[in-house]
């Protein structure tokens, strides 16, 4: 059994750190966008789409930073998609005091959509300008963010711009799942065929997207990828292969966002997209479950087996290899915040990612997505 123990103990350092060198090296082959100072430059007006539902929590501190952007000529939708607390009150105070804000309360929930699509598409057909973004409710801007992705989209001739925000994590259960985040980027960095126009896949992240209005009305919008969980990657996709320049980049200084503000919201915060990790193919989620089960809990198994049966060298693997892939962690940290003592539960992402992928099969099942206390069947 000791054998054994340490030959799992060897693969799981190896896997780690080829996966971290992985990486480091993907990292460096990455586009990165930074602040910049435009003052010279003249902006034409852009439409800046939000949909909110149920974020009274962030809403207002996120639209104030939309709302102080520098050098660009906004107008600003804001789409309360059936709150059921203070979202709407919020939005239409704010709006109230900016004549850049427009509200619309509560658009019609097309069959087959879910609820977000559904939103930004009610939204963009309001918009009168050349250029829209679509960012979340609860994305925090640096006031040079949106001159500096304009004036790259412009540079490169983007016809769709989309980037990484640095992801922000307090409190213990959001640090439990940051292993998820971990596998998720290894996976993001590893496709160098982003980058390629002969391929159709891509990429575009939901807190962030810039399109040339055209492009976005001329191909449907949001009508292709109405029932899709990633419709900011379906339609970065359905665009590329259309052979539109479609583009990606991270942007850790120009945007920040917290994914999830309480412990109920962080533990079952991935269910919608945890099964994107096996491309939505159901029969792969119990090898998940088993892989996960094996890296992460295989060195506290070590520990508790040595400490048992008094091998010191069970546990000093068992604690060698907990430390060599919490420290791995360390190499995407260009992309998170974190707390150091807070990341030392890792492990426990076994039990999230179980009950999530649980959760997300039975949904599955039942041929809906659940999101924000809202039920919607799609394909």
């Amino acid at each position: 059994m000791e054998s054994i123990i340490l030959i799992a103990c060897s693969l799981i350092v190896l896997l780690t750190l080829a996966l971290t060198a992985r990486c480091r090296m993907a990292q460096k082959k990455m586009m990165w966008l930074y602040p910049s100072f435009s003052p010279d430059k003249v902006f034409p007006k852009i439409s800046v789409i939000i949909p909110a539902r149920n974020e009274e929590c962030d809403i207002a501190a996120s639209l104030r930073t939309v709302l102080k952007q520098h050098w660009v000529d906004l107008e600003i939708i804001v789409v309360n998609d059936h709150s059921t607390d203070r979202t709407g009150k919020i939005v239409d105070k704010i709006a109230l005091a900016d004549p850049r804000v427009t509200v619309i309360h509560d658009p019609p929930l097309k069959k087959g959509w879910l609820g977000k699509c559904n939103a930004m598409q009610h939204a963009a057909a309001q918009a009168t300008s050349e250029y829209l973004i679509f960012a979340d409710a609860d994305v925090l801007h640096d006031p040079m963010c949106f001159a500096s992705a304009f004036t790259v989209m412009q540079k490169q001739d983007y016809d769709m711009f989309s980037f990484c925000p640095l992801l922000v994590n307090e409190s213990i259960f959001e640090h439990i799942n940051i292993p998820i985040y971990f596998v998720g980027f290894i996976k993001l960095l590893a496709m160098p065929e982003l980058a390629d126009p002969a391929s159709s896949n891509a990429l575009a992240s939901g807190a962030f997207m810039l399109l040339k209005a055209h492009v976005f009305h001329e191909n449907g919008g949001f009508e292709s990828v109405k029932g899709e969980i990633f419709d900011d990657v379906g339609l970065a996709r359905v665009l590329k292969a259309k052979k539109f320049r479609v583009s990606y980049w991270f942007a850790p200084e120009c945007s920040q966002v917290r994914l999830f503000k309480n412990a109920k919201d962080a533990f079952w915060g991935t269910t919608k997209n945890i099964l994107g990790a096996v491309e939505g193919h159901a029969i792969l989620a119990l090898p998940l479950i088993l892989v996960a089960l094996f890296q992460y809990w295989t060195p506290v198994f070590a520990v508790i087996a040595g400490s048992l049966t008094a091998s010191p060298l069970l546990v000093v693997v068992g604690l060698g290899t907990y430390a060599i892939q919490y420290l791995s962690f360390f190499s995407v940290r260009k992309f998170f915040r974190f707390y150091k003592v807070k990341l030392l539960v890792f492990p426990l992402v076994v039990i999230v990612s179980t009950c999530c992928i649980a959760r997300a099969l039975f949904f599955k099942m039942r041929g809906k997505i659940y999101w924000r206390g809202r039920a919607i069947r799609v394909k």
